[in-house]
């Protein structure tokens, strides 16, 4: 997957790989070379011939035509995709899963895989044994509220600046484009603000305006030069359920296996101790598709149904 702000911004960026597959097919390997412009364009009718093998399975392109890329590629392989489709309930009995509840309307599966947080996994979840349901609803969390500055100018100018000072409300402050070149962005600054915290933290009923009151008031503590009026977007976003916490001697979390029979759980919470950044997610992906292709009844068909309440996918198959 390639993704950037325009479809031309990403074939720029996969432009490397491409003359990367190119050189290696054609005995000339070497460096990852830096993108060039209208590539594709540059080549010949072997070139482009290779390029149509390599990426017969990959998305290019502004995050809405990489989805359409994605689902596109699902249906092909004989899939289904829902969207604006909430989950109800994972529909359970005799002891396994029979299927999806959406709308009041239950659709028939023999394999769901929840990939959502624990306790959310296990509100979806009312008929499954409750010994599994108080560990998924027990596990611990940390929630988020985060605020997206789009700025005119640098702030800090380092990427992360870690707060270990109590009288300032925030976790750190993260100036993604100290890392990345703001022209890539538009010509902006984005700085992210988070506070991690309880999920029942007063934090995630606190009106919008004043999120920014108090935040912006920190930000001019922490960095006194800094206006108001260097900001041309705020914007913020709060999740109660982000970051499982791994306590010791808790013990392990829920397994894919969960004992209930086609019944499975996928989550962030298993990628410990490494961090769980995208490529530690991708990498847990990648290993719950191996284990579910050793199902005995790992289907082709995939329903994946995102929920608007946890912005995360139940999938299951037939």
């Amino acid at each position: 997957v390639f993704a950037a702000d325009t479809d031309a911004g990403a074939e720029l960026i996969a432009s490397s790989q491409q003359q990367a597959f190119v050189a290696l097919r054609t005995g000339q390997p070497g460096r990852l070379p830096p993108p060039v412009e209208n590539y594709r364009a540059t080549l010949g009718p072997q070139g482009n011939a290779i390029l149509d093998h390599v990426l017969q399975c990959s998305a290019i392109g502004a995050p809405a035509k990489v989805a359409r890329e994605i689902a596109a590629f699902i249906e092909r392989a004989g899939g289904r995709v829902h969207t604006q489709t909430p989950v109800e309930q994972v529909v359970i009995a005799g002891g396994r899963v029979t299927g999806v509840r959406v709308a009041g309307r239950h659709i028939p599966f023999s394999h769901a895989i929840v990939t959502m947080q624990g306790p959310v996994t296990a509100r979806l979840i009312p008929d499954a044994p409750a010994i599994l349901r108080t560990r998924l609803a027990d596990w611990p969390y940390l929630g988020v509220v985060c605020a997206l500055l789009v700025l005119d100018r640098p702030l800090s100018g380092a990427w992360t600046v870690n707060i270990c000072d109590r009288s300032i409300p925030m976790t750190a402050v993260v100036e993604t484009t100290s890392f990345i070149d703001p022209a890539d962005v538009g010509g902006h600054h984005l700085v992210y603000v988070p506070k991690y915290t309880a999920p029942g933290s007063r934090w995630f009923t606190t009106s919008d305006d004043e999120i920014r009151t108090t935040w912006i008031a920190a930000l001019k503590q922490m960095f006194p030069s800094f206006s108001e009026s260097w900001i041309r977007q705020f914007i913020d976003s709060r999740e109660r359920y982000v970051e499982p916490i791994h306590r010791i001697g808790a013990g392990p979390v829920p397994g894919f296996a969960t004992g209930v029979d086609g019944l499975h759980f996928a989550s962030t919470a298993h990628i410990y101790p490494a961090l769980s950044n995208g490529e530690a997610v991708t990498r847990h992906a990648r290993h719950v598709v191996d284990e579910l292709l050793r199902l005995p009844r790992a289907a082709a068909l995939t329903s994946s149904t995102n929920t608007r309440v946890s912005h995360a996918a139940v999938t299951a198959t037939p």
